[in-house]
């Protein structure tokens, strides 16, 4: 088989374009041809939109390359245009989105209705949860499929890490930062638990605008938390292993993540996530460990539980749940799911 996986902005270093990497990777270890090209459409705005058009470019001129499948990863609304780009070409389309109930394109009414009347060109909607029926707008005439998201190969190779010993809690929060993201209620968390005398240390992991990464710092130096909190910046991908394995728990109170990677790998490395309460983390949490807490007083509820809950415990939690979502998300599980529902698309569009 042979496939186009569209999706992404480098840029963002953000988890789609990590997401297409891997795929590429793990479908071409079970014998597929398969090829990343970049949508240059996360943040679109006058200034990037000569990459996008250059991307949209990049694709007609694959139209007669022979692939067999075009695999979309949906993030926002100008990622569609590809979509129907892809099917003037001629291609057979898959979509999967990586959206969820709180992405402006589905707040919005207007932007909503859309956003499913433009999928409505695809030949199948490919879902990394059921839990995201609940949160997109999604036709009715489209096919759907459920496939599953792909851990780093190097899980594999990592030992699960021994439970560390000691009370302090070792907190970790990775994503690109920003409001969005929560890294600020992260911060906040700190500030309290600092307030409190609870014993933790914090690590930051991830890019930011500068803008964004001055409010950071100026946050951290008006609470004093110098000597409790660490910003890491973006880590390569080779190095989260060591950071996952060495972090207690993932505080991870996005409000934009429809179905978050980086909870259900931290998780395969032992690690404790705690989550807000939307569909996609709370299916994790609730198929392996962890907590979940509302939007409204996200932040208190985290350090109440925090408070209640000691670091031993959570260890313990983590490392229990870890070898299930390792045998899960295995490779070979995953790539049979992928196959089936390309095979289907493909089938379908040829009658």
């Amino acid at each position: 088989m042979k496939l186009l996986i569209l999706g992404g902005s480098p840029a963002t270093k953000g988890g789609v374009d990590s997401f297409g990497r891997r795929m590429k990777e793990a479908l071409e270890l079970f014998g597929h041809q398969a090829t990343v090209l970049s949508a240059y459409s996360a943040f679109l705005s006058p200034t990037k939109l000569p990459a996008y058009v250059r991307g949209l470019a990049a694709l007609c001129r694959k139209r007669n390359a022979g692939y067999d499948l075009l695999w979309l990863q949906y993030t926002n609304l100008p990622d569609l245009l590809y979509l129907w780009l892809g099917k003037s070409l001629g291609m057979t389309v898959v979509v999967t989105p990586h959206l969820g109930a709180n992405w402006r394109s589905q707040r919005s009414s207007v932007l909503r209705a859309l956003s499913g009347w433009a999928l409505r060109r695809a030949d199948r909607i490919a879902l990394l949860s059921r839990t995201q029926e609940l949160e997109i707008k999604l036709p009715d005439n489209v096919p759907r499929s459920y496939i599953r998201l792909l851990m780093p190969a190097i899980i594999w190779d990592t030992p699960l890490p021994e439970p560390a010993g000691g009370s302090e809690v070792r907190l970790l929060h990775a994503a690109r930062l920003s409001a969005g993201k929560g890294t600020f209620l992260f911060l906040d968390l700190c500030r309290r638990l600092q307030d409190r005398n609870i014993p933790f240390s914090a690590r930051l992991s991830g890019n930011a605008d500068d803008e964004t990464m001055a409010q950071v710092r100026s946050v951290i130096a008006q609470h004093r938390l110098e000597d409790k909190v660490k910003i890491l910046g973006w880590v390569p991908n080779s190095d989260m292993p060591a950071l996952f394995s060495s972090s207690d728990v993932l505080v991870h109170i996005s409000k934009i993540d429809s179905y978050p990677l980086v909870v259900l790998e931290s998780i395969a490395y032992g690690g404790f996530p705690i989550c807000l309460d939307l569909p996609g983390a709370r299916d994790m949490v609730t198929t392996y460990d962890g907590h979940v807490v509302p939007d409204d007083g996200a932040v208190e509820a985290i350090e109440t539980f925090l408070a209640e809950h000691g670091p031993q415990e959570l260890r313990a939690r983590g490392a229990a749940a870890a070898p299930r979502l390792r045998a899960d998300y295995d490779w070979k599980n995953c790539i049979r799911i992928l196959e089936e529902v390309f095979a289907a698309s493909i089938n379908a569009g040829r009658r």
